[in-house]
């Protein structure tokens, strides 16, 4: 369309003059800055994913952006499912809201959003064992191959 073929020139337009003049763009600018398609808040994550047109007023392609979901202290229950569901884990149902607790927790001591890694680790140290124990492609699991 015609709207993806411009994204690209119209930030790097944009942000070009800022960068000559040695002037940062702040990370919540509107329009283009980097964090402004993040979202952290159970609500917010939810009516996202549901209906992006409601919360946003341009598709973050259009400048050239992505949408991004960060679990914090104030993501719920659907955030982490949907950031499960994103980094292909498997997570039950009865070890989201531990994985909430966790990630809440880690938030407050770390004091600010928590990486992709970070919540990977949370939701494995939450599988029952006979999930988060690695697979062998034969479908064993990687212990009893060794026993």
């Amino acid at each position: 369309s015609k709207v993806t073929k411009t994204a690209l020139p119209v930030a790097v337009c944009l942000q070009t003059p800022r960068r000559r003049a040695g002037l940062p763009l702040s990370r919540h600018k509107p329009v283009l800055g980097a964090d402004i398609f993040t979202v952290e808040s159970g609500i917010h994550v939810d009516g996202i994913a549901k209906a992006p047109h409601l919360y946003e007023p341009f598709k973050p392609e259009t400048v050239g952006l992505a949408r991004r979901v960060v679990m914090g202290r104030h993501s719920g229950l659907g955030a982490v499912r949907l950031k499960a569901r994103q980094l292909g884990l498997a997570l039950p149902e009865a070890a989201a809201r531990p994985v909430l607790e966790a990630v809440q927790a880690l938030a407050l001591h770390r004091q600010g959003s928590l990486n992709d890694a970070q919540f990977a680790a949370l939701c494995r140290a939450h599988l029952p064992p006979a999930i988060a124990k690695p697979r062998t492609p034969s479908g064993a699991s990687a212990e009893a191959d060794h026993a």
